[in-house]
């Protein structure tokens, strides 16, 4: 049974596939596009009888149809004499069934296609969105990139070419059928004809298979580039390097030109090579069935139009296999990148957090990148509306502490407990959602300052209401009074438009918004003039006792006003106390201070 499972697995694994994202309806497809041959089989048989009516006969004979005289006698048996009145009826009739056939069967393809690249785009987004914080800082961006973007497009065109492969091969099956019915040798002169084609195109579909695999490695690198091409592009252009990182993306595309075209050669050479080889191979019938086998000539011509069907619709199939060939690539790459994502789930607990009440309790805490040792045996307490700072120098834990408080991180050793629940039982994402995280460089997304701050909320009167408070909270009150557009002022790409402070207001302002309980704010300021340093700090100020502030800062007159100062050094605890306290007690502390006053 297991042996059973591994042969359809390999077999089949481009079905099964599909099959999980649109169940049995693939199933309803597959036998649409089998009724669909056997009515245009039993249309094209009509022309048989039609064929000795244009004699001046007035009944066919069913002798003529070989096996198929089965369908003659049928219809005599309902009472239907197959006069040339009722042949053309009943071919119109044949025709007719398979054009409404045809029609519902296309308006389910258009559906499941549809529901198929929806359903992806929705399971990536999905598994992004569930991806530990650990593996996303490691992971391939480009890679990443591609794959929701233009690999999923790639795989809506390898889903579209499979299905129309397996429905040509239905049909190449049943007009074959027909063709056995009728004169069995013939048949045999099918299946001959067509495995000569299959053999001729082997060694292109290997080919392109494997250009497939390398166009989708090449396109990860090129998206990767093209991701750090516009966001570091101030730095680029103002560095003079702009030049150099654009002669590397050009040969990049140059790359993915030459794969492109290589494929593309090869299709054409499938495509060019189809009418000609069909017009030999069907030569080569009529010659064998006149010359050798003495066929009835209105048997030949029918069979003829079963042997066209069937081996135009071989050789588009085998057009439409090396389309698909040149998609596996992203087929494999996507089946891939879903198993990353689903090995790398986060880990959700079922206790949903509605509000912080009480204490954040690190018991224990050590953590490690790797074989790299972070925190070693932290423990320390956060009540309710504290402020609590974490200094040291670069590398001796500090945004890895926070990361830990807020669950982007899971500790290798020791416990978290919020409100005297274990984090790990908490529903990560109800959590998150009382918190507000400001870093370094401001989040600003290419959207409107009212978009930027609601996080794209309706513009309703309550929410317009909340708007306008925590602008008055972060003083962006009359920066937004002078703008033409006010709250509706585009921000241009990562805030393009606006100052670095600017960018901050905007960013505190939207954490505010959210209603929060805990607000970190990760080197929120470092990268600001005094002057905007200062005012961003006195409205920080102004929340001290109404949240619970945590702080990583490298300015240490950002933080004079907290409760706690947490001292760090190699990733261990060595102090907690209070500012003045800590300039008492740390020596290395109060050098830290006067290096900083001597140089400010």
């Amino acid at each position: 049974m297991s042996i059973l499972k591994r042969i359809i697995k390999s077999q089949f694994k481009y079905f099964i596939y599909f099959y999980r994202y649109l169940g049995y309806l693939l199933f309803v497809r597959l036998f649409l596009s089998m009724i669909v041959g056997i009515l245009d089989g039993f249309g094209l048989t009509m022309f048989l009888p039609l064929l000795q009516l244009a004699d001046g006969k007035a009944e066919a004979n069913p002798e003529n149809l070989g096996n198929l005289s089965f369908l003659i006698d049928a219809l005599s048996a309902l009472g239907i004499s197959l006069t040339l009145t009722n042949t053309l009826i009943l071919l119109s009739i044949f025709f007719i069934l398979k054009g409404l056939i045809t029609y519902a069967n296309e308006l389910l393809e258009t559906y499941l296609g549809e529901s198929f690249i929806r359903k992806v785009r929705l399971k990536l987004l999905t598994g992004i969105n569930n991806l530990t914080f650990s593996h996303f800082v490691n992971a391939d961006v480009g890679r990443m990139q591609n794959s929701t973007t233009s690999e999923v497009n790639r795989i809506s065109q390898a889903h579209f070419f499979y299905f129309e492969i397996i429905r040509l091969l239905i049909l190449v099956i049943v007009y074959m059928g027909f063709a056995f019915f009728i004169d069995p040798s013939f048949a045999l002169l099918i299946t001959f004809g067509g495995l000569i084609t299959n053999y001729l195109y082997k060694g292109l579909f290997a080919i392109t298979k494997r250009l497939s695999a390398k166009l989708t490695n090449q396109t990860h690198a090129y998206q990767g580039l093209i991701i750090q091409f516009v966001a570091n592009f101030k730095y680029l252009k103002g560095s003079g390097t702009l030049p150099k990182i654009g002669e590397i993306i050009r040969r990049r595309i140059s790359d993915i030109e030459k794969s492109n075209v290589k494929m593309g050669k090869l299709t054409a050479i499938v495509s060019a090579s189809r009418e000609p080889l069909l017009i030999m191979i069907v030569s080569l019938v009529i010659f064998l069935q006149i010359g050798f086998l003495n066929g009835n000539l209105s048997a030949i011509l029918v069979s003829l139009l079963f042997f066209y069907r069937a081996l135009s619709a071989s050789l588009q199939m085998q057009g439409f296999y090396n389309h698909f060939l040149g998609l596996s690539g992203s087929l494999s790459n996507i089946e891939e990148f879903e198993a990353e994502l689903k090995a790398n789930k986060e880990e959700e607990g079922n206790i949903s957090f509605h509000k912080f009440n009480d204490k954040i309790e690190l018991k224990n805490i050590s953590f490690r990148y790797g074989e790299k040792s972070v925190l070693n045996n932290i423990s320390f307490t956060i009540h309710q509306n504290e402020t609590i700072a974490f200094v040291g120098e670069s590398g001796s834990g500090k945004t890895t502490i926070i990361n830990l408080i807020i669950s982007l991180l899971t500790p290798n050793k020791g416990n978290i407990l919020i409100d005297g629940v274990d984090s790990g039982t908490i529903q990560k994402e109800s959590y998150r959602r009382r918190i507000g995280y400001i870093c370094q460089d401001p989040v600003i997304f290419n959207d409107t300052i009212f978009n930027n701050v609601t996080m794209w909320d309706s513009p309703t009167e309550a929410n317009h209401i909340r708007f306008k408070k925590v602008m008055e909270q972060t003083s962006l009150t009359k920066f937004i009074a002078e703008l033409s557009a006010q709250e509706n002022t585009l921000l241009g790409n990562n805030g393009i438009n606006i100052s670095g402070g600017q960018k901050q207001r905007i960013s505190i302002a939207r954490e505010l918004y959210k209603d929060v309980d805990i607000l970190v704010l990760d080197e929120a300021t470092s990268a600001l003039d005094s002057e905007t340093e200062k005012n961003i700090q006195d409205q920080i100020n102004e929340l001290q006792g109404k949240l619970t502030i945590l702080i990583v800062a490298h300015r240490l007159s950002t933080i004079r006003n907290a409760n706690k100062v947490v001292m760090l050094e190699q990733g261990e605890i060595v102090d907690i106390n209070s500012f003045e306290g800590l300039q008492d007690t740390s020596p290395r502390f109060k050098q830290m201070v006067s290096l900083q006053a001597f140089n400010n």
